[in-house]
């Protein structure tokens, strides 16, 4: 899968990584409840962050490719209950 997407992100200072808030997904905001991973995937030589999210219930894997300044959705799954 690699769709679209908008993602508002929060730069800190001493955090390694942008931290996304917010999602637009499904024709809404959606708020970001938890950041489970974040890891670097090489592409060609092009150094990639990809998060695994969680909002509104589902668990999200999303890429922002910085060649093309872009975020992408990877993959969906919908969240057990416990």
């Amino acid at each position: 899968m690699e769709e679209p997407l908008e993602v508002e992100v929060l730069f800190s200072p001493g955090k390694r990584y942008p931290e996304p808030i917010q999602v637009f997904w499904r024709g809404a905001w959606e708020k970001v409840e938890k950041i489970h991973l974040v890891h670097e995937r090489w592409q060609a030589g092009i150094r990639h962050l990809v998060y695994s999210l969680s909002l509104g219930g589902t668990w999200l894997s999303v890429r922002f490719d910085p060649q093309r300044a872009r975020w992408v959705l990877e993959e969906i799954h919908p969240l057990s209950e416990p």
